[in-house]
């Protein structure tokens, strides 16, 4: 009989650990071993500098997953352990046949299966190209992509934030900028919605492309119902995405709206209310279908494409060549 307080016998406990060691490779090897998700889809972290680059690679997401649940950082250069290049689509635009940087724009459309985040990025033209008579064309140029505005609210302070494409979406890439500064400076790059047609609509905002005309119904507008016949009727008429043009009538007194005499105060006030930009984003900035899903980026700069023998060339922060397009 063993003394008591006396302990396992030495050879019974490695039976015991052998055996504990044996069911688990049992489970592992019966829940897929080496070829499980887990054993090589990552994600997994590089050494940081100066060893490494503190890089994440690998697979982002899990088995099964629709590939939505992350984004692509600017310095990333993989994802699912292939690098990224070609995520981001190149489109020419008008990069062949513009003159004015203003109306200079390629497209760059989001062709991964998970957001990537383009502010910081890198665009570059091909540069100086030789021929038999010497230097045909200048320097190397390049511009970055800056951080933009999710929800554009003209001539006041707007919060920056990196630019996001959502998979398939895209961005105009503008490489002037927006002139006109009356009513609305267009100061910083911005994402689409449906009240941003109000923009195209107004004399001397000559967005290039135009934007899209979506506004909400002019006739379905809170309060609507309530407005007499004369101002209802004007309403009816008016194209989607219009900014009526109030002017004072020196003949007889008020205001004429786009040239219609005789609406009524009420009227006049509700115009002014809901039927411009900053109005429309007031009653609809919570609808279901407010946001768009493209950017207009515009990178402030001189002519950056050729009409012909050009590269263009998109870098992430990593310095890592995503995509070009060459014309």
């Amino acid at each position: 009989m063993a003394e008591a307080g006396e302990g396992p016998k030495p050879g019974r406990l490695l039976l015991e650990v052998v055996g504990a060691v044996v069911v688990l490779a049992i489970i592992w090897f019966a829940t897929g071993g080496p070829s499980h998700y887990a054993a090589t889809g990552g994600p997994f972290i590089k050494p940081l500098a100066p060893v490494n680059t503190g890089q994440v690679y690998g697979n982002l997401n899990s088995p099964g997953s629709s590939g939505t649940g992350g984004t692509i950082s600017p310095g990333s250069g993989s994802n699912s352990g292939n690098n990224l290049n070609q995520s981001i689509k190149i489109s020419a635009g008008s990069a062949g046949s513009a003159i004015q940087p203003n109306d200079e724009y390629i497209y760059l459309t989001n062709n991964a299966s998970i957001p990537v985040s383009i502010s910081g990025w890198k665009l570059q033209n091909a540069g100086t190209v030789t021929g038999g008579s010497g230097i045909l064309r200048g320097s190397q140029r390049s511009a970055i992509i800056p951080s933009g505005v999710i929800l554009y609210r003209p001539n006041q302070a707007n919060s920056l934030v990196p630019i996001v494409l959502a998979p398939g979406a895209r961005a105009v890439v503008t490489t002037g900028r927006i002139p006109n500064t009356s009513p609305y400076a267009i100061t910083n790059s911005f994402r689409t919605n449906i009240c941003t047609g109000y923009f195209s609509k107004l004399p001397y905002y000559n967005f290039k492309p135009s934007l899209p005309i979506t506004c909400p119904d002019a006739t379905k507008e809170p309060g609507v119902a309530t407005l007499d016949d004369k101002c209802y009727s004007f309403i009816k008429n008016m194209s989607r995405c219009h900014t009526p043009d109030f002017k004072d009538d020196r003949v007889n007194g008020g205001q004429t709206v786009d040239g219609v005499i005789g609406l009524s105060a009420s009227c006049q006030n509700y115009l002014k209310l809901h039927y411009n930009y900053v109005g429309c984003t007031l009653f609809h900035s919570a609808d279901s279908n407010f946001n768009g899903k493209e950017w207009r980026i515009f990178l402030n700069t001189l002519p950056l494409w050729s009409k012909d023998r050009e590269t263009i060339s998109l870098y992430n922060l990593a310095g890592q060549l995503i995509n070009s397009l060459s014309y």
